[in-house]
């Protein structure tokens, strides 16, 4: 996987991270949080939380998931079948 400014990835926090820019004097790409990720993905910033990107989100999916929380958040009975396949109790 090599990254692309304006793109979305997965993490492997299961954060959604889009690339905002890219450094062309360090070769690093980054975040709107200003995390600092390789060309491959790999985040370079040693902490407890793995923040590597792992999957690019392509824009198809990332509209799909748009229209899918979206209905989940205005059509009640959407939100009630998604609740009882996934057993969210509210």
């Amino acid at each position: 996987m090599i990254l692309e400014v304006g793109e979305f990835y997965l993490n492997a926090s299961k954060e959604i991270v889009k690339i905002d820019r890219f450094n062309t004097i360090r070769c690093r790409y980054y975040d709107r949080f200003d995390n600092e990720y390789e060309i491959n993905g790999k985040y370079l910033i040693a902490n407890p939380h793995n923040k590597d990107l792992i999957a690019h989100i392509t824009k198809q999916l990332l509209n799909h998931l748009v229209v899918e929380v979206n209905s989940y958040h205005i059509d009640n009975e959407f939100k009630q079948m998604i609740d009882n396949v996934y057993g969210e109790k509210k």
